[in-house]
């Protein structure tokens, strides 16, 4: 592992010397930071004796990872980094699918705006989007409108959300840009949220760092993170779901899953959740004294069931002007 980490350093060096002479993106410096967090981790030296400490040649850093529990501090600094990278990436990915395109951003133009080209999926006659999966993102949409008016708000963000450093940009781009972030924002602090779950259930910091590194360097995170489609959203609410099961919290396990399910338009992912509720059904069946129960499991997921479904059917019935 080791051996592993070292042939990473190396190529953090380079990736730093392209950095300064301006070789690389501003991104390089995200990537190149997390490689030499792992290198440094695993290199630090830890005695191996607990009863004896050398405090005087222990780091901070190591201090953190020796000890048996992690201060805020570090979820926090986890967390302001992690998510930085994915709003800066957000606005640097290329939109890789037609359908993010014409079945999400264009019809949320069109609710914004009153303009915008119709796919059949949005047809009357066929229905098969549900409008209730875009009312957030209009919300945020007009909510970025007024923003973008603050001069001194939107100026410090300009180099995390594009390359211009002009204080002014177009009202649609910097809307654009807003939203593709606020997917990303959304994506990160679920991440850590996850892995600090992961860490808590397992007590293993290899296992938790591990993972954080791996979501954080992943290719396919990086597009999916800022993506405005069903299955990024769905892979959100994923990690929720997963991250409430960890910590026992039952009834926002189930809650995540039937959002995921009846909200999103892309019901194929409920089968990610079967596992999970198979497990929560027997958990509860055999619940200890003050724990959640099997009837207050089902009777909430009940009521989880209706509300969500009452509020798709309804938004799409102001939409479509009928029921589907």
């Amino acid at each position: 592992l080791k051996q592993l980490v070292t042939h990473h350093h190396l190529h953090c060096h380079s990736f730093i010397h392209s950095v300064i002479h301006g070789k690389r993106h501003i991104t390089s410096y995200y990537c190149t930071s997390f490689w030499l967090l792992l290198h440094y981790i695993m290199t630090v030296p830890v005695s191996q004796d607990n009863n004896k400490k050398n405090d005087n040649q222990a780091s901070s850093l190591s201090l953190v990872l020796s000890s048996s529990s992690w201060p805020s501090w570090w979820w926090t600094s986890v967390g302001i980094l992690l998510v930085s990278y994915r709003i800066t990436m957000a606005n640097r990915m290329p939109i890789i699918d037609c359908d993010e395109v014409f079945n999400y951003w264009e019809p949320l133009h069109f609710l914004h705006y009153g303009t915008g080209m119709q796919t059949w999926e949005y047809a009357p006659q066929y229905a098969l989007r549900t409008y209730a999966y875009l009312a957030p993102m209009v919300g945020f949409s007009h909510l970025f409108e007024f923003l973008q008016g603050w001069k001194t708000f939107v100026g410090p963000l300009l180099l995390l959300l594009g390359d211009s450093t002009s204080s002014t940009i177009p009202t649609k781009i910097w809307i654009f840009r807003a939203l593709r972030s606020t997917l990303a924002i959304l994506t990160a602090t679920s991440e850590v949220q996850f892995v600090h779950a992961l860490w808590t259930c397992t007590k293993s910091k290899p296992i938790a760092l591990w993972t954080l590194l791996l979501l954080a360097t992943s290719a396919g995170m990086a597009h999916a993170s800022n993506a405005y489609l069903p299955s990024s959203t769905i892979m959100v609410l994923f990690l929720k779901s997963c991250t409430c099961w960890l910590q026992e919290r039952y009834v926002h396990t189930m809650a995540y899953g039937v959002v995921a399910t009846l909200a999103v338009g892309w019901p194929f992912g409920a089968i990610l959740f079967v596992p999970m509720g198979l497990h929560i059904l027997v958990d509860t069946y055999h619940a200890m004294p003050g724990k959640t129960t099997l009837s207050t499991m089902i009777s909430s997921t009940f009521l989880w069931l209706v509300g969500i479904q009452g509020i798709v059917m309804t938004e799409d019935y102001k939409q479509y002007g009928t029921w589907v």
